[in-house]
């Protein structure tokens, strides 16, 4: 019963242009269900983009379920960003930091979603922090493992954000020559980031 109640809310804010059939819940465990929800605004998303604000609103209810659960928060990003809210990306990134606090990728996205909304300086305070974070995890790595080169390339992509183009060269020669990809761009390259490897 609780499950339904959960969907009226889903139901009115969707206002009526509802692009998929109401079926009943399949589980009565929270947990489950906010996966399953996770997974039908994914498909609801993929199948059209118009439809954003329902996904949204799908995203929410799955995160109303378990909120621990950070792949319909880093999924209400994507969309979000796809939308080209990128104020309200940076909200929803500031609330997945309370479940990732370590994750330099999460940081420097953050960072970009303040930048893309004209805020440098928290912008920097951002990548200032995931600079300390990716140098931790490579003093904590073999010097050969591909993740080592991994967190070494993004160091030397941040510093490059941050136009400190002597330290980007050390960490990646040659990557000052290159043309400089749209902050967008490199927001969504973070947040690939975010997801399970």
């Amino acid at each position: 019963m609780k499950y339904i109640l959960l969907a009226l809310p889903l139901l009115f804010a969707c206002e009526g242009k509802l692009p998929f059939k109401e079926v009943e819940p399949t589980t009565t465990d929270p947990v489950i269900r906010a996966r399953e929800l996770n997974d039908s605004a994914i498909d609801l998303f993929t199948k059209n983009s118009a439809y954003g604000d329902n996904a949204l609103a799908v995203f929410d209810a799955s995160i109303a379920l378990d909120s621990s659960y950070d792949k319909p928060h880093i999924n209400k990003i994507a969309v979000l960003m796809q939308l080209r809210r990128f104020d309200a990306a940076q909200k929803a990134a500031e609330t997945l930091r309370l479940l990732r606090p370590a994750d330099a990728d999460l940081l420097v996205l953050t960072g970009m979603l303040f930048r893309l909304e004209g805020d440098s300086a928290n912008a920097v305070e951002y990548f200032s922090a995931a600079t300390g974070m990716y140098q931790n995890n490579m003093a904590n790595l073999d010097s050969l493992a591909p993740v080592y080169q991994g967190e070494k390339n993004k160091l030397a992509l941040v510093h490059w954000i941050m136009g400190h183009n002597a330290e980007s060269e050390r960490y990646a020669p040659g990557m000052t020559s290159e043309e400089r990809p749209t902050d967008e761009i490199i927001a969504a390259e973070f947040w690939k980031g975010l997801q399970p490897q």
